[in-house]
């Protein structure tokens, strides 16, 4: 057991540091659905190290006679084919690999995203049905809401209205206004009926409108929207589902960007100091960046449309997977080559050494996600769980097929760029 925790603990400390800290960079998104998120996987991976370091040690160790007695034949093969296979078919699989990125980054660019989140709900939930009942009876897609000034004239308030009504795609638009004309004072109106729409010194207006919340058509009419009220009150608002939406996905698609560059940049910087390496860090990211990206790309292959909030999610939780694979397969391999300095067997004992646990972790992972992706009925939660069933088995087939085979056609990039390694 000492020598077994002397032995793993620089790879478990890695992986474990690596996986953390491109969780803590969900904080830095203005999503704050990607703190929370960011916050309790850090947490849960830091509290799931210190178990596996002092906890379960004692633990196997205690229960050693259980252990030994109740031991069965090991279910996983030796992987010794996939070892030779590796190092026989390097070359070819290093072509595979760089090949690879072509349709993988061609399909998650082009992967299609919805930011309307009812259309995650399940389409029976009354407030759904009541949903697609207005839009069906009454045209009314999407409804906008403006603030303005309550003291704005009525002579501008009339000019507003009008210019609103003639954009495309608005049905109706309503206010005080709506009611009283030009000529009726507004103090006319039952106070039970203006508080509806004036309150704090602004009034409301109402636009009902016949584009589905985020889609292009309804993007431009809030472009349309705006302009016109900047003319008559510089001070004035719009809101509303689907302006919310269009804030949504402006501020989405900066987060995802920034946190994608701040996780490589991390990840990248936490590995070069653990291997003291600069060769290391670029081969292990690229391979993570691949599986991400085969993942990512498959709903455009497909022709789905995937929650927004999946691509970030996903980019981060399978590279927090895929690096622990990638080091522990790593970190064996450089253990072997400073024995031996046998190119050749390190990375055949490695892949061997390694797979069973990088196959056990990946189906466990698997296991604990397909589950709810079949299951749930709630769309969001079905794609980001069915994501990481697959992004599980992706990681795993890259890091034990690919991997072994650039570190082998890189090796002398990595020897040189590696401290304590000639």
């Amino acid at each position: 057991m000492d020598r077994a925790i002397q032995n793993t603990f620089t790879s478990l400390f890695s992986s474990s540091l690596t996986t953390i800290a491109g969780f803590l960079v969900l904080i830095l998104m203005r999503l704050t659905l990607g703190k929370d998120i960011g916050l309790v996987m850090a947490k849960g991976v830091l509290i799931g190290l210190l178990c596996t370091v002092i906890v379960l040690p004692p633990m196997l160790l205690i229960a050693e006679k259980a252990v030994n007695r109740y031991n069965h034949k090991v279910l996983l093969p030796s992987f010794n084919r996939l070892a030779d296979f590796d190092i026989n078919k390097r070359k070819i699989l290093a072509l595979v690999f760089i090949l690879l990125f072509i349709p993988a980054i061609i399909g998650s660019n082009n992967t299609k995203l919805y930011y309307n989140l009812d259309r995650s709900l399940p389409q029976d939930l009354d407030s759904i049905v009541s949903l697609n009942k207005m839009k069906k009876d009454y045209n009314m897609a999407s409804t906008h809401f403006i603030i303005v000034k309550e003291d704005l004239s009525n002579s501008n308030l009339t000019s507003m209205i009008d210019e609103l009504e003639k954009v495309d795609g608005i049905n109706s638009v309503l206010s005080t206004h709506s009611v009283t004309g030009v000529t009726l004072p507004a103090e006319f109106l039952p106070n039970k009926l203006r508080d509806n729409f004036v309150k704090n010194g602004y009034q409301m207006i109402m636009i009902n409108s016949e584009y589905q919340t985020a889609s292009p058509e309804v993007n431009r009419q809030i472009e349309k929207i705006r302009n016109i009220i900047s003319k008559y009150d510089d001070e004035g608002y719009l809101t509303g589902e689907a302006v919310l939406t269009d804030d949504l996905t402006e501020v989405s698609e900066k987060d995802f960007k920034m946190v994608n560059i701040a996780s490589i940049i991390t990840v990248f910087i936490i590995i070069a100091v653990a291997f003291k390496s600069i060769g290391i860090p670029i081969i292990l990211i690229s391979a993570i960046e691949l599986a991400i990206q085969i993942n990512m790309a498959i709903p455009y292959y497909l022709g789905q449309t995937i929650p927004f909030i999946t691509s970030i999610i996903i980019g981060v939780i399978q590279l927090g997977s895929t690096i622990d694979y990638s080091i522990l397969m790593t970190d064996r391999f450089l253990h072997e080559y400073r024995k031996t300095k046998d190119l050749n067997n390190s990375l055949r004992v490695s892949v061997k050494e390694t797979s069973k646990s990088i196959v056990t972790s990946a189906l466990s992972f698997m296991a604990a996600t397909i589950g709810v992706g079949l299951y749930s009925k709630m769309e969001i939660v079905s794609t980001i769980c069915m994501f990481l069933a697959r992004g599980a088995i992706i990681s795993m087939l890259v890091i034990i097929i690919l991997l072994p085979a650039i570190l082998s056609v890189t090796f002398p990039f990595i020897k040189k760029t590696t401290k304590n390694l000639v």
